[in-house]
């Protein structure tokens, strides 16, 4: 009776044993990218998604100075910014070029004839839609970098008042 006591709990021994073995699935690769970067600058959060204010404007006012509105000013922000990584920074604002003022942004809308000119916030030279504006230095630290935007008349197009807009994103490239 012992022998067959304990075949008996070897037999339940063992199948204890079996209910609990762990089971091994079979899976996959994974791989893991990324990069590192020297950033020189953070840009300030309302710096990169913001809305500049143009206002109301007379159409009469806009063409007696030479079909261009007042230039307002607006800045992107950075922050602790590293000279050591880069010296100088440039912009270069990205959107739709109209199609009768070159380097003008298009606008849409009910207002027509017009178009909006980037310009630098220093000197107002220029600036055109997709092309780099001047370099700008760095500093260590809190960097402004300022610029405006004027409305402009389209060569050769009637002007008719109405609510207009455009939009453009900025890239910054550092030296």
């Amino acid at each position: 009776m012992k022998i067959a006591r304990t075949g008996w709990l070897l037999l339940a021994a063992a199948g204890i044993g079996a209910s609990h073995a762990e089971v091994e699935f079979i899976g996959g690769d994974i791989h893991f990218t990324g990069r590192l970067v020297a950033q020189p600058c953070i840009v300030d959060p309302e710096s990169q998604d913001f809305s500049v204010e143009l206002g109301q404007s007379s159409i009469q006012t806009i063409q007696q100075n030479g079909g261009k509105g007042p230039a307002v000013p607006f800045s992107i922000q950075l922050h602790q910014c590293n000279s050591k990584v880069a010296k100088s920074v440039t912009v270069t604002f990205k959107g739709v070029e109209d199609s009768q003022l070159a380097g003008g942004l298009q606008t849409s809308g009910s207002a027509s004839g017009i178009a909006l000119r980037l310009l630098t916030g220093a000197d107002e030279t220029v600036i055109d839609v997709n092309q780099p504006a001047p370099e700008s230095p760095l500093v260590a630290g809190d960097n402004s970098l300022n610029f405006k935007v004027r409305v402009e008349t389209l060569p050769e197009s009637p002007v008719e008042a109405g609510d207009f807009t455009a939009s453009a994103t900025f890239a910054l490239s550092y030296q």
